[in-house]
């Protein structure tokens, strides 16, 4: 009596291996979220954001969000403030349409944007910061000063990126390096509602 059918096993249960050419492939890996911050002087920090891309081929309109990551604002005589930031990427508005500006309509292009979670003391300096997306050169830098806006951006002519195309293994790599500033501790309990993602699910 027959045990099992199937891929790998005759009609009597005995394993046979797959005909050639019929073998699976495996599976490729998923790449996994993270971000990392570390210090490149005693004034410059470097942020790294490492995200998978799918979200490039989503409908969603809304932000795409990092994890927050804390920085210590200042250097040198300067005294030292510690804020949480976020990465943002937006996608490009396509048309005015319904769902016109949804990533999916972008073909992977739009902006990238960095907010200051906190507000800051009077005493908090300006800090400059470039960006780059992958293999691509760093853009900037610009001054900015989180006190007056929370949102910093590069100028306009530098502020569009293609994503997509810098696409490698499934994910998207985003650089951010500012000063004067330095890597904060982060809390430890955690951050509430410090996980990456569309900024919808945040509101």
């Amino acid at each position: 009596m027959p045990l099992g059918h199937g891929h790998g096993a005759s009609a009597w249960g005995v394993y046979m291996p797959y005909p050639p050419g019929m073998e699976l492939e495996p599976r490729p890996l998923t790449p996994r979220a993270s971000l990392d911050v570390e210090d490149e002087s005693p004034s410059r920090a470097k942020i790294t954001w490492t995200t998978p891309a799918r979200f490039l081929n989503s409908k969603d309109s809304h932000a795409y969000v990092s994890s927050e990551f804390r920085l210590s604002l200042g250097a040198g005589p300067c005294p030292s403030t510690v804020a949480r930031f976020k990465m943002m990427i937006y996608p490009k508005v396509h048309s005015n349409v319904k769902g016109g500006a949804s990533f999916k309509k972008a073909r992977g292009r739009g902006y990238l944007e960095l907010s200051c979670m906190d507000t800051l003391p009077d005493v908090a300096p300006e800090v400059t910061f470039s960006l780059a997306v992958g293999s691509t050169k760093a853009r900037g830098p610009t001054t900015h000063c989180f006190r007056s806006s929370a949102v910093g951006r590069l100028p306009a002519n530098q502020a569009e990126w293609d994503f997509k195309a810098q696409v490698e293994d499934g994910a998207v790599t985003v650089l951010l390096y500012m000063e004067p500033c330095q890597r904060a501790a982060p809390h430890s309990d955690g951050d509430a509602g410090a996980k990456e993602g569309s900024d919808a699910a945040k509101q």
